[in-house]
């Protein structure tokens, strides 16, 4: 309680200081440089040396980052120390223990001054806990407003909406940059070895598949063995977060909303758990169906980190399920290591499932999200949007795709696009070679992620991915809306047990390792299992949201 009321009287004293300076609104707010603070017990300020040819203050900005030790090192620090006196101290952390440690950093109250972390709708409950506890600085309308590219996003994003807490928004989303054509879908799908499928006689030229072809070829895949691997032969395998459930559930229950999690969704006013339906134990019978033919690598029930990846690198798997992006450096590196002998040896495959349809899983508008730490200083905060916005321009989307310009890139138009690129080139991959460690530049995804179209980038991952676009710019797949309203309610029983996603996933697993049960049966037996535990959730969610419009 003693913490809780001590992060409330930060955040009071931090609202008091802003409702105290001149209101300014959107159109007369200018640019203006922040004055740098000097504290008043002459320590530590958290400020940087000056740097050279900059007018602004020297500001220090700890933040979160995966993989810390890949940043900080290369010349696109240097350049944002040089043009926002602004250097980057880095928290390192890992995918095992990111949540952990925000959780351990804010009921410690030692978070860093900006705090990253994966927050995604359905997991939304500790963030709108934690910003009314007072744990975050709130990022308004007026801070927000003289940064026209941040602005936008801020009037426009479905998420900043969602995330706003009493009128207030308390944490950056990291803007997706999709493109409009994919309505912010969880662009996963199977890729597949497009030579293989030739050699069986069974490719499909526009790269679309019945439920029945799909598996047709895979049956044809594992008999023939077109790779010559024997027994490491594997027809589909599946990433971590998608086994069991990618290979079958994802593509053919139209109500199992999300593509990591099992959540509820509204059938006619209201709202209903998704595993409970007939499609849903459809989906299970049939992914034990395709695992015990070995359709789906038994093996991969083991799986733990990224075998299924390195599977199909290393030419000992025809399909995996995975989202689009892999594409370019799995080629590059299948082709470096003599697995392939063009790109085009790899095709996506659209697969329509057991009812016709092709279900795409829209997700959040947003990668991670950022919060400011409710004690940082307005000079911080004002300094950190200033150079988010940045990125967001022309010359800010080169930064993170290229890097510098005159040393990385030459001008040659208007749009970020129109570049010539000075990176080595190399000619037997047919990729540039960066010369950063980390390409992802992970101080600037709280600003968002750069659009789709680094001319560094291979073309023909994007000659990938738009096969996949443009089937849905023409209307083929059917998209599973995300719900925002749903996803962000709280209530006691919806707060502690979430979708029960996990649960659902782990009795998937269990029923798959039985090669003797009856997989109806036991999903029959599960689901009556747990509806104690969930319908209670459902009566909160229709009693708050049903009838809500």
């Amino acid at each position: 309680m003693k913490k809780l009321l001590t992060l409330v009287l930060a955040l009071l004293m931090v609202l008091s200081l802003v409702a105290c300076s001149p209101a300014q609104t959107p159109a007369e707010s200018p640019a203006e440089e922040p004055a740098a603070e000097t504290p008043a017990d002459g320590g530590d300020s958290g400020e940087a040396p000056a740097a050279e040819g900059s007018d602004l203050e020297p500001v220090v900005l700890s933040q979160n980052v995966l993989d810390a030790e890949k940043h900080g090192n290369h010349a696109r620090n240097e350049f944002v120390k040089e043009k926002f006196n602004l250097t980057y101290e880095y928290i390192p952390v890992s995918w095992g223990d990111w949540n952990e440690k925000i959780r351990t950093w804010v009921s410690t109250d030692d978070a860093p001054d900006l705090i990253n972390w994966d927050l995604k709708a359905a997991s939304s409950t500790e963030y709108f806990d934690w910003a009314k506890q007072g744990a975050f600085a709130p990022i308004t309308e007026e801070k927000v407003a003289p940064y026209e590219k941040l602005y936008e996003f801020y009037q426009t994003s479905e998420s900043v909406a969602a995330y706003k807490v009493n009128g207030e928004l308390y944490c950056w989303p990291a803007n997706r940059n999709n493109p409009p054509e994919i309505d912010n879908v969880y662009t996963s799908y199977y890729v597949i070895r497009k030579d293989w499928a030739e050699a069986v006689g069974l490719y499909q030229e526009d790269n679309e598949y019945t439920w029945e072809e799909w598996k047709e070829l895979l049956r044809a895949i594992i008999a023939q063995d077109p790779g010559g691997n024997g027994v490491s032969n594997a027809g589909i395998v599946l990433p971590t977060w998608g086994f069991p459930n990618g290979a079958v559930t994802f593509l053919n229950a139209p109500a199992a909303e999300g593509n990591e999690t099992c959540s509820y969704i509204k059938v006619d006013g209201q709202y209903i758990w998704p595993a409970a339906t007939e499609e849903y134990k459809a989906a299970v019978v049939e992914t034990y169906n395709m695992y015990q033919e070995g359709l789906i690598y038994k093996d991969n029930i083991s799986f733990t980190g990224t075998e299924a990846d390195d599977m199909f690198k290393a030419g000992l798997a025809f399909a995996a399920y995975n989202v689009a992006g892999s594409m370019n450096s799995w080629t590059t590196d299948m082709m470096r290591d003599g697995i392939i002998e063009k790109r085009e040896d790899v095709a996506p495959a659209v697969v329509y499932g057991m009812d016709g349809n092709w279900y795409m899983t829209q997700t959040e508008d947003y990668w991670t999200v950022t919060a400011f730490n409710h004690n940082i200083t307005d000079v911080k905060m004002d300094r950190a949007l200033m150079f988010w916005n940045y990125l967001n321009t022309t010359e800010g989307i080169r930064l993170r795709w290229l890097g510098i310009e005159g040393v990385d890139y030459e001008v040659t138009g208007e749009n970020p696009e129109d570049v010539e690129i000075l990176w080595e080139y190399d000619e037997e991959t047919e990729t540039y070679i960066s010369p950063y460690v980390n390409d992802a530049f992970n101080e600037a995804s709280p600003a968002g992620l750069a659009p789709t179209g680094n001319p560094a980038e291979i073309q023909f991952q994007y000659d990938l991915q738009q096969i996949v676009w443009d089937k849905m710019a023409e209307g083929k797949a059917t998209i599973k809306p995300l719900d925002y309203e749903m996803s962000t309610f709280s209530g006691p029983n919806k707060d502690r047990y979430g979708t029960f996603g996990s649960d659902a996933k782990e009795r998937m697993t269990q029923i798959l390792a039985d090669p003797n049960c009856d997989p109806a049966a036991e999903w029959d037996a599960f689901i009556e299992e747990m509806m104690p535990r969930v319908q209670p959730v459902l009566d909160e969610l229709n009693a708050g949201l049903a009838n809500a419009e």
